[in-house]
């Protein structure tokens, strides 16, 4: 049985809020009724997640500085980190193929969270901001 660790994991990596579970029924009821063979899958690939997630944390700390007076990446661990970032999201397609369960949001890009229309429609659309009341 998957921990709640485990799901939390899982809620992050396909890019779902933990606050809002209630509203993602498909994916929580998966990660209720899921075979121990999936189980045993899932943990693998959370492993890898988890070890691509250190790698670009320590490429970003190592990442050699070429000016001082602004802050320049050298090219290659530049390119180190987007190659991590794309291993990190080919194991989330993986993972979300072993659940069924859409990519909500990319976790190993700059975006965050997408949105729902909490606080209204997106600045410069029509509404103004607030729902309708009719």
């Amino acid at each position: 049985m998957l921990t709640e660790t485990q799901k939390a994991q899982i809620r992050q990596y396909l890019g779902y809020p933990d606050y809002f579970r209630y509203k993602h029924t498909r994916l929580e009821s998966v990660l209720t009724n899921m075979s121990n063979e999936a189980e045993v899958i899932i943990a693998g690939v959370l492993a890898q997640l988890v070890a691509v997630e250190a790698q670009i944390v320590d490429a970003i700390g190592q990442a050699g500085v070429i000016r001082v007076d602004e802050i320049w990446f050298e090219k290659t661990g530049i390119q180190r980190i987007l190659q991590m970032r794309k291993q990190g999201r080919m194991y989330a397609a993986r993972l979300s193929i072993i659940v069924g369960v859409p990519i909500y949001s990319d976790v190993f890009g700059s975006g965050g969270y997408l949105g729902d229309n909490f606080s209204g429609p997106p600045a410069g659309s029509r509404g103004g901001g607030f729902y309708g009341l009719g």
